[in-house]
């Protein structure tokens, strides 16, 4: 695996009632996989699966921009526009090669009222996407072998990004002398798009007599999920924060209370967290 990673970003003075952030960032990534077993006697080995080759270019430009409309009202807005060169070739003779580009646009914007100095309540709307990618291994497949799982179902070479909309309320802050930290929220989330693995059977040979499977991904228009939450989560300290001789404030560890549930569809995923 190599990567190489680098970044600029050009801010304004972060203390004006108007300021702002803007910035762009390349990714490069290459990674080699093959899968190989080896069985006595040593030095004996099986290759499982064809040697791919996996590239990632990405490039993102970002900017964030925030604004004091009164003294404890604020707004912020955030966006970002990615583009995902992708490709992914076989390094094989005749080995199957792919390479697309998706783009993406992800904003963000929070409005905030501070109630305290301590204590926050908000809402906020946010996008978030998943990069495309291909089925590489189904093209690696024979013509016999490519028949029989396109009979069951139409298999695409490249897969769309997956979008998630989410909108959030909550309230976030220390009460009771900080003795008491208090995180709730309740948020609604937009899947759309879905990626998803399926594992589809079908024989290797025409004489064959038991099936092998190979995993794809589809993405799903029409498998749309709805994702929301109510997250409750209070902590307690025994005694309430000084100040030390130093100045600084000394608080005792919180402990625990109540938590948040997530449900997916209408049924519970476990918790969820702030």
């Amino acid at each position: 695996i190599d990567n190489i990673s680098t970044e600029a970003r050009l801010a304004s003075v972060q203390t004006d009632r108007f300021h702002w952030l803007a910035g762009g960032n390349f990714y490069h990534e290459s990674i080699y996989f093959q899968t190989r077993a080896s069985r006595p006697p040593v030095g004996v080995f099986t290759n499982l699966t064809q040697p791919t080759q996996y590239f990632a270019d990405t490039v993102g430009l970002f900017g964030s921009a925030s604004y004091q409309i009164v003294d404890k009202l604020s707004l912020n807005a955030e966006a970002r526009y990615q583009w995902d060169k992708i490709h992914h070739t076989v390094r094989i003779p005749g080995g199957a090669d792919a390479r697309q580009t998706f783009k993406s646009f992800s904003p963000r914007v929070i409005l905030n009222y501070s109630l305290t100095e301590t204590a926050d309540v908000y809402a906020s709307f946010a996008r978030g996407t998943r990069p495309g990618t291909f089925n590489l291994n189904y093209v690696s497949l024979t013509a016999f072998q490519q028949q029989q799982i396109a009979s069951q179902i139409p298999v695409p070479l490249a897969i769309g990004e997956e979008k998630l909309n989410t909108y959030e309320l909550g309230l976030k802050g220390d009460f009771m002398e900080r003795r008491l930290r208090f995180l709730g929220a309740v948020y609604y989330g937009e899947w759309r798009g879905r990626q998803i693995n399926q594992n589809i059977p079908f024989f290797s040979t025409p004489t064959s007599t038991t099936t092998s499977t190979v995993c794809l991904m589809f993405f799903l228009s029409f498998g749309n999920a709805s994702i929301s939450c109510t997250v409750p989560s209070m902590r307690t300290r025994t005694k309430p924060c000084a100040r030390s001789s130093s100045s600084r404030l000394a608080c005792s560890p919180l402990r625990p209370m109540i938590s948040g549930e997530r449900i997916i569809n209408g049924v519970s995923a476990g918790s969820c967290s702030t």
